[in-house]
């Protein structure tokens, strides 16, 4: 179970609607963001979401922060062609690898059977989309908490692990949780070291609805209410909560983590939702998406029905010379 050491509430989208001004002066870190981020904020506040069955769904074109190339060094676009089958599913290029073990986080299982590719997702641009799921209890027949997960590089290997610069995903978190029963599940996209120092930057949306320590829940999953996310920072469990001015679980959202060795920050389509300095020095870095439910605070207990996140691509944008 998490306990934050600091539990802060942040709302971004009103912030920025009523004061573009501020933002264009100091951004996250003192640099403008960029135009399309504010484009994309002005169309997804949760009175104005285009129903996905009655137009298809598109992303405005998100720029990346200053100093990080503008193209990317690495592109993981989920293409289903080349995987491999077997107990450990890996990708063509041998970089991102599916669980299937447990125990794991949160005592969950992490099953290959949990996982899917496939090349299109209805009403969708994207190309290559995978999933994860987590179990419903209904399900489940042997009650075991079983979710899904995949992670580059393996966890044995140092040589390809990645750098410093800019991580991006694109992902659609399950739908499937209750702030009155405190069910759902830990959606997640994070970075962490192999080294056991246990330094990890998250994005983490609890689909119980929690928003903060000591705060009613916020049952934005089964409404049209603004979702939120836990961005955290470990070691120190550091939390703060992001209302996003958008329900994640509605569309597919661009969500980025720039680390750097004496910052990291948080991106939410183009965005920064959250700056942090310090000393953020490692040699290098995996790369994990997870699904999984059971922790009575964090996500909550399993919901009744299979709760499923889809991810469209990861990308890896180097820092500038």
């Amino acid at each position: 179970m998490i306990t934050p050491k600091k539990s802060i509430i942040k709302r971004v989208f009103i912030f920025s609607m009523i004061f573009p001004s501020l933002l264009l002066i100091n951004g996250c870190n003192g640099s403008p963001p960029k135009e399309a981020a504010t484009k994309a904020t002005e169309i997804t506040d949760s009175e104005n979401i285009i129903p996905i069955e009655d137009e298809k769904v598109t992303d405005p074109d998100i720029s990346v922060p200053e100093g990080i190339n503008p193209v990317p060094e690495y592109v993981q676009d989920f293409d289903p062609s080349g995987w491999s089958a077997g107990d450990w599913i890996t990708s063509p290029d041998g970089l991102w690898v599916v669980s299937n073990w447990g125990p794991a986080t949160g005592g969950n299982y992490m099953l290959r059977s949990n996982f899917d590719i496939f090349a299109s997702f209805p009403n969708d641009s994207g190309s290559g989309y995978i999933s994860l799921k987590t179990t419903g209890s209904k399900n489940s027949p042997s009650q075991k908490l079983n979710g899904g997960e995949i992670f580059s590089p393996n966890y044995s290997e140092k040589d390809t692990q990645w750098k410093y610069g800019y991580y991006e995903c694109r992902m659609k978190t399950a739908d499937m949780g209750s702030a009155e029963s405190n069910t759902g599940v830990c959606a997640s996209f994070f970075i962490q070291s192999g080294d056991g120092l246990g330094f990890e930057v998250d994005f983490e949306f609890l689909t119980n609805g929690l928003v903060g320590n000591d705060i009613p829940k916020d049952d934005w999953v089964n409404t049209g209410n603004e979702g939120y996310v836990a961005t955290s920072l470990h070691p120190g469990n550091d939390v703060e909560y992001i209302n996003l001015g958008f329900n994640p679980s509605k569309d597919f959202h661009t969500y980025g983590i720039l680390w750097l060795p004496d910052k990291v920050e948080w991106y939410a389509d183009g965005h920064c939702v959250r700056s942090e300095s310090g000393n953020f020095a490692y040699d290098g870095l995996h790369i994990a998406m997870n699904n999984w439910t059971g922790d009575t605070n964090w996500g909550g207990l399993p919901p009744e029905d299979d709760a499923v996140t889809y991810y469209d691509f990861v990308k890896y944008y180097t820092v500038e010379s």
